[in-house]
């Protein structure tokens, strides 16, 4: 409902505001587009224009040093705008920004300790796959955004907080642990994570003893009494996916029944990187690597894109010279080369139907190797397979790395 609410604001803001901003929001666009450098000499047939939806100046400059030039038959620029906490005057931006640029594809971060991130990034969303246009995200790892029903042209070089669940199975495998707990928050996000991890046990030698979900009225001391004095249960290893605002709370109340000792506590990657005072020593968790710095992925970002539109050079000039913007807010028409991306079957009724359809899934099938970042592939979700994580254990009240793990390795 919230979605479909937030939807209808975003319509209505499209057929009544047509883009009218302020001229101080048209000032604030206007200047950091012209940090965008062309040298007219060096543009060719085949250019690119990324749009950056980046959250700081930091990395509005990292952007266009790195994409310039990036391919001798492919001309690469960037033209960006900083993101706001309110998803609508992120639209305004974003619209008026694709108007000037004709970009072709979206980068996108989001802000830190913003509580709007994922209606920021829905706002985008919404726009890009009302106009056909691939999004890039290199920030955003909410389990929600792989839901393809909603989420259509979104591309994540950062894995879902989803897969932290592999990394889980794998340390407890290696550990030789065979019995867990699993303690998960009723929300969607948190059942995503253990329906995955009850996926991953099935036929192996761990098995989950017991599934507890947990909803805003639990009282959380007494869960926590009960499930580690429970007779019936064997396991010694208890994993938590909780809530950023449960974390203290629930790890509070270990502490205070005295349970961190001859236990095993797992919790969850967001749970871990709070910097809590209520983490405790002996907890373990994953983190992603620190090797997935913005700059990094903003580099195989662009690699990514080079890598893509190097396989259209040879597609007829009206795929690059189009003299319309393919983000024009005040109209209803998508861009034509960008639409149905998923299908399994493809049937062409023309040269144009067939980029139509081939445009987003050469995304989708674009490999890069050997990025800063690692490989980068994506499943059919358009979320990353291959990253590396950091497993953390809690030491003296700091969090130390003790591995590594790749997932899909």
């Amino acid at each position: 409902m919230t979605l479909l609410w937030y939807a209808y604001n975003v319509f209505m803001y499209f057929s009544i505001v047509r883009l009218q901003t302020t001229n101080e929001d048209i000032n604030i666009t206007t200047k950091l587009s012209n940090n965008l450098q062309i040298d007219n000499s060096l543009i060719k047939s085949s250019q690119v224009i990324i749009l950056g939806a980046l959250a700081n100046n930091e990395q509005i400059q990292m952007l266009p040093n790195i994409s310039i030039n990036s391919n001798k038959d492919l001309y690469i620029s960037s033209q960006c705008f900083i993101l706001n906490s309110n998803p609508l005057l992120t639209i305004a931006a974003l619209c008026e920004a694709g108007n000037k640029s004709n970009a072709k594809i979206i980068i996108t971060s989001h802000i830190i300790d913003d509580d709007n991130n994922d209606l920021t990034l829905a706002a985008i969303a919404y726009v890009a796959d009302f106009y056909h246009i691939p999004v890039i995200t290199i920030a955003s790892r909410e389990n929600l955004l792989s839901d393809k029903a909603l989420y259509d042209f979104i591309l994540r070089l950062v894995p879902p907080y989803l897969y932290e669940a592999d990394a889980w199975f794998n340390i407890i495998h290696k550990l030789k642990y065979t019995n867990v707990v699993l303690i998960y928050n009723q929300e969607e996000e948190s059942r995503m994570v253990a329906s995955r991890f009850q996926m991953l046990t099935h036929n192996s030698q761990i098995q989950i003893e017991q599934m507890e979900e947990y909803t805003s009225d639990t009282n959380l001391t007494s869960l926590i009494f009960n499930l580690t004095t429970e007779d019936r249960l064997l396991a010694r290893v208890f994993i938590i996916h909780t809530r950023f605002k449960d974390i203290a709370e629930m790890l509070s109340a270990i502490v205070r029944l005295e349970k961190t000792e001859n236990f095993v506590w797992i919790i969850n990657e967001r749970a871990l990187t709070t910097n809590s005072s209520a983490l405790f020593d002996g907890l373990l968790g994953v983190r992603l690597h620190d090797s997935f710095s913005d700059e990094n992925l903003l580099i195989d970002a662009t690699q990514l894109i080079t890598n893509t539109f190097v396989k259209f050079l040879d597609y007829p000039s009206s795929f690059w010279s189009e003299n319309t913007s393919v983000i024009d807010c005040s109209s209803v028409e998508p861009w034509q080369y960008g639409k149905d991306v998923y299908q399994s079957e493809l049937t062409f009724i023309n040269l144009e139907h067939r980029i139509i359809l081939i445009f987003f899934r050469a995304f989708i099938k674009t490999k890069v190797k050997d990025g800063i970042t690692g490989d980068i592939e994506f499943n059919e979700y358009g979320d990353r397979i291959e990253s590396l994580y950091e497993i953390i254990n809690i030491q003296y009240g700091q969090p130390e790395v003790v591995g590594t793990y790749r997932s899909n390795t």
